[in-house]
């Protein structure tokens, strides 16, 4: 018609009509890793107890287990083998570690006792390092425990004691040749007389 507009007027219906909604997909996730997947593979070691351990007190010379032995556990996957235990550090030679663990085979979760038997040379502190060596993978130098101890208390008596019933002749200073009590008190007389017994 004239004079009137040809475009179309605005729909009033237009804007009120919105796309239908889409469901919302989930994001992927990564799945929980189980317990056993996140256990480090191959062989492990677990050693307790994890500090150091005291071996108490000893009278120097004398020897005396460590009141609780050194617990190895295999906490790997696979075998966990043992090759050799050493000692390293200044008092060595004062703590002597069994060897009923070297050479032993440990599967997943068992374990082995390592008794330690201290012995000290001298009074005072005393410490020393053992080291449990074993076949983890490069570069594993082993795995170490400071071992402690205090050496004092009473000296331990001569290992050159008599048999019951007979005792140190002592002739001289020193003299631990071992004689009944009847001989040892005739040579103390003996020598009580020697004086007399010089020429004049």
């Amino acid at each position: 018609m004239a004079g009137q507009s040809i475009l179309p007027s605005p729909d009033p219906r237009a804007g009120t009509f919105f796309p239908a909604s889409q469901p919302s997909t989930p994001s992927a996730t990564p799945s929980a890793t189980s317990s056993d997947e996140s256990k480090s593979k191959g062989p492990a070691i677990q050693i307790q107890p994890s500090g150091p351990l005291d071996c108490g007190t000893a009278a120097v010379g004398a020897a005396a287990a460590c009141p609780q032995p050194v617990t190895i556990t295999s906490a790997g996957t696979d075998v966990l083998r043992i090759t050799s235990i050493v000692m390293t550090g200044a008092d060595t030679g004062d703590f002597i570690p069994s060897q009923d663990c070297v050479g032993a085979s440990l599967d997943p979760s068992q374990t082995c006792d390592l008794k330690v038997t201290f012995q000290p040379t001298a009074a005072g502190p005393r410490q020393a390092s053992l080291v449990i060596h074993q076949n983890l993978p490069w570069p594993d130098r082993g795995t170490t425990i400071t071992l402690t101890g205090t050496g004092g208390g009473d000296t331990p008596p001569p290992t050159d004691t008599c048999l019951q019933g007979y005792v140190w002749r002592e002739a001289v200073p020193d003299d631990h040749v071992c004689v009944t009590p009847e001989t040892r008190t005739q040579t103390a007389e003996d020598n009580n007389l020697a004086s007399s017994r010089q020429a004049g």
